[in-house]
């Protein structure tokens, strides 16, 4: 039985107990409903069950034998405006909060062995979430082009890239990348063509130190 959840948070994986502390009966200071981006899953380390998503954003796993898990479609509430701990407005009035209109939500069950790194769940979750788009292009002859490639790939699949962006001075590319797990891990980043040089930068895209360039490719560690 699972003793925690984890759900995809901003560049880590966020791992919370299912059981909380409760102090004469009340929770202890613990939210019941959590937050999560594109998916949450429970694993007792050796299979597990997790739930993907396109736009939900919060879950709740009950304390149970069960190990029910909630997944909040709408919230909606009233507008209660408070500058100060002595006064409060209550807007009973607003329509924004209520969320009326149409909705549609997207969401898919993946069961699946080993743990979530193990299963993949980051490629599987991307494979759902960002499907490919597809795109009729004219007819044409004497391509150099081969039947398939990749502008850039990762070979570590536990390292997750976060972003790919031209750079703010000059004509650089911006590639951020990040590891969820809680272990080191090695990458190499290969490209379509050749590299002419590659650097490790700060967020202020100022360069810290050189990589090593093997062709089209540069490995970090």
């Amino acid at each position: 039985q699972a003793s925690h959840s984890d759900a995809q948070g901003h560049f880590n994986i966020d791992r919370r107990p299912i059981g909380r502390d409760y102090n004469n009966g009340k929770r202890d200071g613990q939210m019941s409903t959590l937050p999560m981006q594109n998916f949450v899953s429970l694993c007792d380390g050796s299979a597990g069950i997790s739930f993907l998503n396109r736009n939900l954003i919060e879950f709740e796993v009950s304390e149970d034998a069960g190990r029910i898990v909630y997944l909040t479609l709408l919230r909606c509430v009233e507008v209660n405006i408070c500058t100060e701990g002595r006064c409060g407005t209550v807007e009973t009035g607003a329509e924004g909060p209520q969320c009326l209109g149409r909705h549609k939500f997207s969401l898919a069950v993946y069961p699946h062995s080993g743990t979530i790194h193990q299963c993949n769940l980051y490629g599987v979750m991307e494979s759902y979430t960002l499907p490919p788009r597809m795109y009729q292009m004219s007819r044409t002859n004497g391509g150099t082009l081969p039947p398939a490639m990749s502008m850039m790939s990762l070979s570590n699949p536990l390292v997750q890239l976060s972003c790919v962006k031209k750079a703010q001075d000059g004509d650089g590319l911006i590639v951020r990348i990040y590891n969820p797990t809680d272990a080191m891990q090695k990458c190499d980043i290969s490209f379509a063509s050749k590299l002419k040089c590659a650097f490790i930068t700060d967020m202020a895209e100022l360069k810290q130190s050189a990589l090593d360039v093997f062709d089209a490719a540069v490995n970090l560690e």
